[in-house]
């Protein structure tokens, strides 16, 4: 008869330490697992930083070379559109765009002059493009667009697909209809000689 009291203490002791531990693992794992996914996020974003922060460095030591003494003008590396009368600025890239969708197999429609706008001291000047052509075709143009010198950027894109041009039940690429608003930034550095007295 003694046997079972003594089973039952036991068990109610090993029930009393089970709680206990329970007790006492369940809140430390409800603190450290949030804290342990806090970790690894703020690891992933010091790792973006960094990355961002090398792209960075690359682009002020691009930037230190061309400042330094002997090198090559900041416009005579054609990054900017250059310097002088804004009108023949204006015609210089309407006419590099014309070129550029020429080559890329795109004709152009027409073509006119956007107002030049001034930010942070950079006046950009720009063209807008209304064009017809197959997508394959559009690609090529912005990706040429967006890769050559001067520097020179798509600020508005509508696009719409004409799928009046297919035969009917056939599956082909539709002609996109587009207009293009593309900015490039003048030579701050012309600009500057220019307005001086």
């Amino acid at each position: 008869m003694r046997i079972k009291p003594l089973i039952v203490k036991r068990l109610r002791q090993a029930g009393a330490l089970l709680l206990l531990a329970s007790a006492i693992a369940l809140p430390s794992v409800l603190i450290v697992l949030p804290v342990l996914a806090r970790h690894q996020q703020l690891a992933e974003d010091v790792s973006a930083g960094r990355a961002r922060l090398g792209r960075l460095q690359a682009a002020i030591q691009t930037e230190r070379a061309l400042l330094k003494p002997g090198a090559a003008p900041v416009a005579a590396t054609g990054l900017f559109l250059g310097s002088g009368n804004e009108a023949a600025l204006l015609a210089a890239l309407q006419s590099r765009l014309v070129d550029l969708a020429t080559s890329s197999g795109v004709r152009v429609l027409s073509s006119s002059q956007l107002p030049s706008r001034d930010d942070s001291g950079l006046r950009a000047d720009g063209v807008r493009l209304n064009f017809r052509a197959e997508l394959e075709r559009v690609q090529r143009l912005l990706h040429s667009i967006e890769s050559s010198r001067p520097l020179m950027f798509v600020e508005v894109a509508e696009l719409r697909a004409d799928w009046s041009a297919a035969p009917a039940g056939q599956q082909v690429a539709p002609v996109i209809d587009a207009v293009l608003d593309v900015y490039a930034v003048a030579d701050p550095v012309g600009a500057g000689k220019e307005q001086a007295p």
